[in-house]
């Protein structure tokens, strides 16, 4: 894994938990979202976070030089 590939594997994770703390925080205090727009968008970036890892885990690795 190359240096950039890291640094967006760490980018996408910290995007992600700061988009779910925020959307959690907007939710608990009902200043940002309801709950019908919370859930769509959580369900959302669930099912993204759950495909994109099981296509992750499906792609066969490439042999390296």
């Amino acid at each position: 894994m190359t240096k950039i590939e890291q640094f967006n594997a760490l980018v996408r994770g910290v995007v992600t938990l700061g988009l779910t703390a925020a959307f959690i925080t907007g939710f608990l205090y009902m200043k940002i979202i309801g709950s019908e727009a919370f859930l769509s968008v959580f369900s959302g970036v669930i099912t993204w976070w759950f495909i994109s890892r099981d296509q992750k885990n499906a792609a066969p690795e490439t042999p390296k030089p």
